[in-house]
């Protein structure tokens, strides 16, 4: 499977007494501001704490700026049935929590319109309808015209829009020429019965959703088609969806919008996916079918993962249109890989559809459905979204949580026993340990106890080592996640015990001895694994200051060098945090029990 990408960009940018004659054609252009929803932008912010965490400062701020919204361009028009719609890309408002459409002449904004929404998002074409809130009367006077007719080669075309400059929309009127009336690429488009117009306007960044124009013999202006995309790498070579696929998708909307049988229309987007399935194509992809809300819960998750699994040119592919072409997008693609990864994996091919199911929750239509083969079973989750069915989850989808999303929010708990720890411990005076602990640690530390008054001693200490903690929780909103966590661990202890020997044979002698701890622990996480999948962190050094009670058997020769043996059982007790980091307490209290063998020297 290849992905769409590094060919095209998307035009679209990161971030009133003229109401009673006829506007121009600059009037009649509106601009489209898009603030995205909360989910979406809390994700976004999270990917961005992701790539800062991992030291990409350049790719965190660029998460950060396009989370705070974009600029499109887009126009109105009438429907057969006198209803007028803002049409724009669908890349331009998807994910959007508010709507705004603006109209301006050269001095000043003659109208807003606010509270706007989503009508319709066709699954194969990247164009919206919008629903404008406003009076109707005041809206008839910015309606163009839709011209179907052929355009040829060589005819004079013009592209009406607002790319940025500094960030805000700057109206531009650009002419061209017809470069090819009439091509087909698959890359941009998946409806082989459509095709593209290409032509020679010049059109940027803010562009996307605004008209290509033509005029008639009187200097009119009419709508030949919607800008949609252009070519980096090559000059003026930009493509417009055409306006017949307009008129195509309004009837398309009033179709599905008043047909009550959405059972019918479940059973008529599962029988294309089967076809996806069945099909040898290793080319085809399922992005068409992926809703906003799975990328909304997966989508930088499953991105993540898709990066982790290609090869390393693929991967910095991935990572261009990523960056350079869509977050958003690119997150709609990595989730088709990995659907296509699944369904191809059984090379039969012998898909069939077992059940459809069908719910509805608050006005919202959902379904269920389930594909088989001989060997393999795939539960798709539907919803029904902007007046199509679109994939809300599929299996395997509820296990790809990625835990380096969680690193905004402290750790809830973290409580682990340990047992089977070996040391090797030199006695009195001096006692370097090899000491594991916290649920497989591996270390080695040096003590020293220092005799005050017979049974009483101080120690003081240091242990460097290696840690991993399998009972961590971490949380997220309303979520906990159960991780795996590795690094590198530091502890300075100093504290006073008491120690009792206890006679017994003539060459042996029991010690037990309590001892009382308190320091500073440093943690350094380098690793972060939930279920058998690993996220790397560039670790955050964390520090917490901590007291320690030990309770320590030891049987050991009572002269000289020997071997010995015993066991220990420690709790500590976090009692606050040093650098307020994401992971602070990621080791909030512990308890310790080993068992082991020792020389004396």
């Amino acid at each position: 499977m290849k992905f769409k990408i590094f060919i095209i960009s998307i035009l679209c940018i990161l971030s009133n007494n003229s109401l009673f004659s006829e506007p121009s054609i600059r009037e009649k252009i509106a601009i489209v501001e898009v603030s995205l929803n909360e989910v979406i932008k809390d994700k976004l912010l999270q990917a961005a704490n992701y790539y800062q965490n991992n030291g990409s400062q350049n790719k965190a701020e660029w998460l950060n700026n396009i989370s705070r919204g974009r600029y499109g361009s887009g126009f109105i028009v009438r429907s057969d049935t006198n209803e007028l719609f803002l049409i724009t890309n669908r890349h331009v408002v998807e994910f959007a929590d508010e709507i705004s459409i603006s109209f301006e002449n050269s001095m000043e904004t003659i109208l807003e319109i606010d509270e706007s929404s989503i009508l319709y998002l066709p699954a194969n074409f990247d164009l919206a309808l919008v629903k404008v809130k406003n009076n109707k009367t005041i809206l008839d006077s910015f309606v163009l015209p839709l011209n179907t007719e052929q355009l040829v080669d060589g005819q004079e075309i013009w592209a009406a829009g607002y790319p940025g400059i500094d960030g805000k929309p700057v109206w531009q009127l650009s002419k061209g020429v017809i470069t090819n009336h009439n091509v087909n690429i698959n890359n941009l488009f998946n409806d082989s019965q459509n095709y593209l117009i290409q032509h020679s306007a010049p059109v940027d960044p803010g562009n996307s959703g605004g008209p290509l124009l033509r005029k008639d013999k009187n200097g009119v202006f009419s709508v030949s088609g919607v800008n949609t995309w252009k070519v980096t790498g090559r000059s003026n070579t930009n493509f417009s969806i055409p306006s017949e696929t307009i008129t195509t998708i309004i009837q398309e909307y009033f179709n599905n919008n008043f047909s009550d049988d959405k059972e019918d229309s479940l059973l008529k987007k599962c029988t294309l996916f089967l076809s996806f399935l069945k099909s040898e194509d290793f080319n085809q992809e399922y992005s068409s079918f992926i809703s906003e809300k799975l990328i909304e819960k997966h989508g930088f998750s499953i991105y993540v993962e898709t990066l982790k699994s290609l090869h390393p040119d693929a991967r910095k592919k991935l990572e261009k249109s990523f960056y350079f072409e869509s977050a958003l997008e690119t997150m709609k693609e990595a989730s088709s890989y990995k659907l296509y990864n699944m369904t191809k994996a059984d090379e039969n091919h012998n898909w069939t559809i077992d059940t459809i199911n069908l719910s509805e929750h608050d006005n919202i239509h959902f379904g269920k459905t389930v594909f088989s083969t001989q060997k393999t079973t795939l539960e798709i989750d539907w919803i029904y979204e902007y007046g199509v069915w679109k994939i809300i989850n599929f299996s395997g989808c509820e296990k790809i949580t990625d835990a380096s999303l969680y690193f905004n929010n402290k750790p809830i708990q973290s409580y682990q026993i340990s047992g089977n720890n070996f040391y090797f411990r030199c006695i009195y005076p001096l006692r370097p340990e090899i000491i594991q602990e916290l649920g497989g640690n591996f270390g080695f530390g040096y003590s020293y106890d220092y005799e005050i008054i017979q049974p009483s001693f101080l120690n003081i200490g240091i242990e460097i080592g290696a840690y991993k903690n399998t009972d961590v929780v971490l949380q997220n909103e309303n979520e906990k996640l159960d991780v795996t966590v590795s690094g590198l661990y530091g502890d300075i202890l100093g504290g006073i015990g008491i120690s009792f020997p206890i006679d017994t044979e003539e060459t042996e002698q029991t010690i037990l001895s309590f001892l009382a701890l308190g320091g500073a622990k440093f943690y350094y996480p380098t690793t972060y694994s939930y279920d058998n999948y690993m996220f790397q962190h560039a670790g955050t050094l964390d520090a917490a200051l901590h007291f320690r009670v030990k309770s320590t058997v030891e049987l050991r020769p009572r002269s000289g060098m020997g071997m010995g043996y015993g066991g220990t059982i420690s709790a500590d007790y976090t009692m606050t945090d040093l650098f307020n980091d994401a992971s602070d307490f990621i080791y909030k209290n512990i308890i310790n029990i080993s068992i082991g063998a020792f020389i004396k020297v």
